[in-house]
């Protein structure tokens, strides 16, 4: 499996027209190459909302070059910038298709700068400290990615889905509640947070509000 990042900047008020073809012809285009649409999504808070933010999943590089042609039907004047990256999931759980109920209304998108050399360590620690409380707390995993080409540092970037603004916040402060664990497993969480700030060498976080497939 391969996942097209694409990253759409719009010229104000275009944000129908974009969204009208895509839902008209590119979508569709997307799907009969066998994608699937993980996430469509708005700026919310870290970019303005004229930033569209696709994740689409192909089984293979095939399917994923098949379905280029179709957006060349988004008119130039619509564009004001726009990059597509191919990503690979570093871990199993990472979505290959998402059904209706997965979806989200808000969907936070956290990038992490890593020595390429920690990546396994990292993906652990992510996985047994943070990972093992989204379904207990309704949150939907979409998948944790790099960058399909080697790169150093390498980038990570995991995506989340909360039914709204409050279920996010609710959810970070819980994540990191003790209340209901035992103190051992809260020093080994604890020491695994640590550990994944340790080896981070930058991050950054955004949130994005999800367009209707």
């Amino acid at each position: 499996m391969i996942l097209e990042e694409r990253n759409t900047s719009l010229f104000a008020n275009k944000t129908n027209s974009y969204m009208k073809i895509c839902r008209d012809s590119i979508w569709q285009s997307i799907r009969s190459s066998n994608g699937s649409i993980i996430c469509s999504g708005s700026g919310f808070i870290g970019n303005p909302k004229t930033n569209i933010l696709q994740i689409i999943a192909y089984p293979d590089i095939e399917s994923w070059q098949t379905s280029q042609g179709a957006w060349s039907s988004v008119e130039n004047s619509l564009i004001k910038k726009e990059t597509v990256r191919i990503l690979r999931p570093i871990d199993s759980d990472s979505k290959s298709s998402i059904s209706p109920e997965e979806r989200k209304n808000i969907y936070e998108y956290q990038k992490f700068i890593i020595d390429p050399v920690y990546l396994n360590e990292f993906t652990t620690c992510f996985k047994e400290s943070i990972y093992k409380n989204f379904e207990s707390l309704g949150i939907s995993f979409l998948g944790i990615w790099t960058l399909a080409s080697s790169s150093n540092p390498l980038e990570i970037i995991q995506m989340t889905g909360y039914d709204n603004i409050n279920h996010w916040e609710e959810c970070r402060l819980q994540i990191f509640d003790t209340n209901n664990e035992s103190e051992e497993l809260w020093d080994r969480e604890k020491a695994l947070r640590d550990r994944l700030e340790e080896i981070t060498i930058e991050s950054s976080l955004n949130l994005v509000k999800s367009i209707v497939i």
